[in-house]
């Protein structure tokens, strides 16, 4: 837990590094009676300009006005490394999306419910900032917590905070001083914040495999290889899968121990590795891809998973291929 803890600092400290504040503050469009803005309209008035950005290797998407750049940082978290993955815009608001994985599990919901609590009050007082709301959220079932308050300069900083397993989602949006600004005004920073807030969207773990995006981590044995831990490129011929399985541990016929790695025995890592994979019509396993779990147990999992093997799935008597999860619990004795 003390180590889940200072993660979270440390991911709010960069995040506030991430918080550009509108060093030079842009100038705010005025509106008539009329409802015309005049002079040059950010991005964020024009429906054309938002996009659906999809990260392969955080599996969402969420929209933005505008090409979002991305940044990846490394912190060392005791022995662990941690990869944090940040992406950032700046139009009339401020726009970042960070996400990492825990090092370690988060054990239950009284622990999770803990970690987003402390990450919320850090926010507060990190950012030296005015609460206005802050609410406990739930997003497909997974906990959160919201924050709307307002910074020493007056910007108004909007926050959601989510944790899928043990990847820590953290989505920002920093909209213009409200002081001599107009209700309209208001209500747009108010109903731009909702929009980016409320675009972002989880993506199937099966949905990742065969999409032709970046994807994290080891996928098998893919032409070229792949760095432990860097981006690579999901197969770009794997068929789909006609029938969505769910987790499927317990319909495996063969389920091979995946080999602890000596690299994880030294630094005492333990965890649940999730793995989609998709199984052809005769049963085998014919992809891969670690979605979930400490990195220094990804790779051997892959290679565990590779090796399951299940009996033919059939859809109207023919046989169909089939995507899935399985789950692999590391526990060092």
């Amino acid at each position: 837990m003390k180590n889940l803890v200072r993660l979270s600092s440390l991911l709010l400290a960069l995040l506030a590094t991430v918080n550009i504040g509108f060093s030079q503050e842009k100038k705010q469009p005025l509106a008539p009676a009329g409802g015309t803005i005049v002079g040059a309209a950010p991005a964020e008035y024009n429906p054309a300009s938002w996009k659906e950005h999809k990260s392969g290797t955080g599996r969402f998407s969420i929209l933005f006005p505008g090409t979002p750049q991305a940044q990846v940082q490394k912190l060392k978290v005791g022995q662990s490394e941690i990869i944090i993955r940040t992406l950032q815009l700046q139009e009339l608001a401020a726009y970042s999306v960070m996400y990492s994985d825990y090092p370690v599990p988060v054990a239950n919901a009284e622990a999770a419910s803990g970690i987003l609590d402390f990450t919320a009050q850090q926010a507060v007082e990190m950012f030296k900032a005015e609460p206005l709301d802050r609410q406990k959220i739930t997003f497909e079932g997974h906990p959160g917590r919201f924050l709307k308050q307002r910074l020493p300069d007056g910007f108004v900083m909007h926050l959601k905070f989510y944790l899928v397993g043990q990847k820590l989602y953290q989505l920002m949006i920093t909209t213009p001083k409200e002081d001599g600004a107009t209700d309209d005004q208001r209500r747009f920073y108010e109903a731009t914040a909702t929009k980016f807030l409320g675009s972002f969207k989880l993506a199937p773990a099966a949905s990742v495999l065969g999409s032709g995006v970046g994807v994290l981590g080891p996928v098998g044995p893919v032409a070229g290889g792949s760095a432990r831990g860097a981006p690579v490129s999901a197969p770009k011929n794997l068929p789909r899968a006609s029938v969505s399985g769910g987790v499927l541990n317990g319909k495996a016929i063969s389920k091979p121990a995946p080999a602890y790695p000596a690299a994880a025995v030294k630094e005492r890592v333990e965890g649940v590795v999730t793995v989609a994979i998709v199984i052809d019509e005769e049963g085998k396993v014919m992809a891969a891809e670690a979605v979930g779990g400490p990195e220094l147990l990804r790779e051997a999992t892959v290679a565990a998973a590779l090796k399951a093997r299940f009996s033919p799935t059939r859809l109207s008597g023919q046989p169909v291929k089939i995507s899935g999860l399985l789950t692999y619990n590391f526990v060092l004795r």
